[in-house]
């Protein structure tokens, strides 16, 4: 899967600043996981996610009412580091080239797939989002997740906005003061070389349409070209 791959090197992608503030984190993003071992933690993680502790949501359209599929899955701040701030991770991924970042978010949605397949019941308890706020408890049912969970609309992201579970604004997950990468590519972009930490991944279906289609809310080149170009989105 990653043959023929040239992620970023020590000198493309550093964490000299993570280290003057957090040195264990940086000596683990430093030595780094192997694509392949973490797409299978990732996999390990989607479906622990599913037989349990994810979240869900039903967000719909501002302006066409159309809804889509939110689901929040809990991952460890490890293997959350290694996905979002690793040399190997998501963004190294678009780092590479935008084909190569969509190829790699669509490994991962196609593996929630198969973990919603095989392990969500027909129904579970979710929130009906409307404009970032829980509006309240709505069913969610896995047609309609795999309806929405299409790989050409869909995107995984980290988690943003946590959905709560009660009514109200979700929960704003990211603290903008955290310590930066440092990557060449991206030294115009602030947002783009926040090191991030948490703990959840956020996958976004695309929005269906009366007649069954899931359309993506950004376009999946654009969003690509974006990444790559200033690591963030």
């Amino acid at each position: 899967m990653t043959t023929g791959m040239i992620f970023p090197g020590p000198n493309d992608w550093r964490f000299d600043e993570i280290a003057k503030r957090e040195p264990e984190r940086a000596r683990l993003l430093e030595e780094g996981t192997k694509p392949d071992v973490l797409i299978g933690q990732l996999a390990d993680s989607i479906v622990a996610g599913i037989k349990g502790s994810a979240r869900y949501g039903g967000d719909y359209h501002s302006v066409s009412g159309n809804p889509r599929i939110i689901i929040q899955i809990p991952i460890g701040p490890g293997l959350y580091d290694q996905f979002y701030n690793g040399r190997h991770g998501y963004r190294a991924h678009y780092w590479i080239a935008p084909e190569t970042g969509n190829n790699f978010d669509a490994t991962l949605v196609c593996l929630l797939q198969e973990a919603i397949k095989q392990h969500m019941p027909a129904k579970v308890e979710g929130s009906q989002i409307t404009s970032e706020t829980d509006a309240g408890p709505r069913q969610i049912s896995r047609e309609f997740a795999l309806q929405s969970l299409v790989p050409d609309a869909s995107k995984v992201w980290i988690c943003e906005r946590l959905i709560p579970g009660a009514r109200g604004p979700l929960k704003w997950m990211l603290r903008f003061r955290p310590p930066k990468l440092i990557v060449e590519k991206w030294n115009a972009s602030k947002d783009g070389l926040r090191a991030f930490s948490g703990q959840w991944l956020d996958f976004k279906g695309g929005f269906v349409n009366d007649s069954g289609r899931a359309k993506p809310s950004k376009d999946r080149n654009a969003r690509a070209k974006q990444i790559h170009e200033t690591g963030w989105t």
